[in-house]
């Protein structure tokens, strides 16, 4: 994850100092902007990659809501799984993506997909699995009233900028100010471009 070192609580008082507007701006709108935020970057550009191991019994079915991810970490979804590997012994194989109705087809193939909120994978013939590893891409925990001053931005400290500059325009909108909320979206826009450069060269450095 990337930290700011900024808690948002921090970031929510400077702007009611700073922005004028006529309409109150509440604590929950607050986390509304900085999760849209937040939420945004980690799914198209980030991208943070993190493992669960998860020991297999006699189901076939792992409740990824029982996954316990890092206290500035929300849970992970299905959605946010990338790879699937199922381990015995000294074996290892790779699950692909699957639908419901391919997986109870071909059940004997290393399938994986979506029932409600879990995951199944198939009971392959040749190999049951000890343990079942995950691969998915990680995102910040929620922004809410109510740990607002536990949790920081979970942006890099030199990009705080960008952050103020979308919550402004955001806060212009509300009040329906349409040339201030312009002049810093347009202001956003530029560091998303300096953002999304720093990003792309920080994932080939590090592998995506």
């Amino acid at each position: 994850m990337l930290y700011s070192g900024v808690k948002f609580n921090k970031v929510a008082d400077m702007l009611r100092g700073e922005v004028n507007i006529a309409i109150p701006i509440s604590d929950e709108m607050f986390c509304v902007y900085i999760n849209t935020l937040e939420q945004f970057l980690y799914t198209d550009f980030i991208k943070e990659q993190k493992r669960a191991e998860i020991n297999v019994t006699n189901s076939m079915v792992i409740e990824i809501n029982n996954i316990v991810p890092a206290i500035d970490e929300r849970k992970p979804v299905y959605e946010d799984i990338m790879k699937v590997y199922g381990i015995s012994g000294n074996s290892r194989v790779e699950y692909t993506k699957s639908s419901m109705t391919a997986g109870r087809i071909f059940y004997t193939k290393p399938l994986y997909w979506k029932e409600g909120v879990n995951l199944v994978f198939s009971p392959m013939l040749n190999m049951v699995p000890e343990m079942i590893e995950l691969i998915y891409y990680a995102r910040p925990k929620l922004k809410e009233p109510s740990n607002m001053t536990e949790l920081e931005v979970m942006v890099p400290n030199e990009f705080m900028t960008m952050v103020y500059d979308y919550m402004r325009c955001e806060m212009y909108k509300l009040a329906v100010n349409v040339t201030s909320s312009t002049q810093w979206a347009n202001e956003y826009n530029d560091w998303m471009e300096t953002f999304t450069q720093w990003i792309t060269n920080r994932n080939k450095r590090y592998g995506e």
